[in-house]
């Protein structure tokens, strides 16, 4: 009787693992979309215009957009800005920097979908006019 018990225990215990395991929400597929809007990120007369679109996938939302300035020479953050309401594009009009400044210009944007979260990044090089 010892024996028999033990084997229906693990499977029992199995069972509960895969049971929890496949209640997770999942998305429903397809491609988390992120990119620089048309001519952005563009330069201003001491300044960058920076525009993303995001587009989720079905079963995703984008949680957040982070946009960001660094100074190409220093690598020190000049500027960001977040956005936690995204939907379908941000854009910022980032001023104060010097002229003929070379900055990198990056954005993140963060999909959720349930439990399941898809980064995604871009960058470009911009020198303020």
């Amino acid at each position: 009787m010892r024996v028999p018990v033990r084997p229906l225990c693990f499977v029992a215990l199995l069972g509960g693992f895969a049971a929890t395991a496949q209640s997770q929400p999942e998305p429903q597929g397809g491609v988390n979309q992120f990119y620089w809007a048309a001519n952005s990120p563009g330069a201003t007369l001491g300044g960058v215009d920076a525009s993303a679109i995001d587009k989720p996938a079905t079963g995703y939302t984008c949680t957040e957009v982070v946009l960001r300035v660094v100074d190409d020479r220093t690598g020190k953050t000049l500027d960001s800005y977040t956005d936690s309401q995204a939907g379908g594009a941000v854009s910022k009009s980032f001023t104060g920097l010097e002229s003929g400044l070379k900055v990198q210009v990056t954005a993140n944007a963060t999909f959720q979908g349930g439990t399941i979260f898809d980064l995604k990044f871009v960058e470009a090089d911009v020198t303020t006019k």
